[in-house]
C-alpha cells in the first residue's frame, strides 16, 4: 500500500516513516524542509519504496499531490 506522510522530514514524521517502511508500506514524504531535515530521512533516501517531494508553496503542494497514488479517488483506506 502507498502512504503519504506530510511533514515526514521532521522528528515525529521521520519516525512514522521508518515504522511504515518496516511494515512494508511504500512511503512518499511531503515536506517544505523549513523545520524538517533531510538528515532525519537518511536511511530512506534513494530507496525504490521511498519518495521525497519538497514543496515551498501550498499551490505547488497540490500540484505534486495530484500525481501521488495515495490521493487517487480509488483509495479505499486512510491512515490517520
Amino acid at each position: 500500500m502507498d502512504v503519504l506522510v506530510t511533514g515526514g522530514a521532521g522528528f515525529i514524521g521521520s519516525h512514522l516513516v521508518e515504522v511504515l517502511i518496516s511494515k512494508g508500506y511504500r512511503v512518499s514524504v511531503l515536506d517544505n524542509l523549513e523545520e524538517g531535515r533531510l538528515e532525519n530521512l537518511r536511511n530512506s533516501l534513494g530507496k525504490d519504496w521511498f519518495k521525497l517531494v519538497k514543496v515551498s508553496r501550498l499551490e505547488a503542494c497540490f500540484q505534486q499531490l495530484s500525481d501521488h497514488r495515495a490521493c487517487n479517488r480509488g483509495s479505499d483506506r486512510r491512515i490517520i
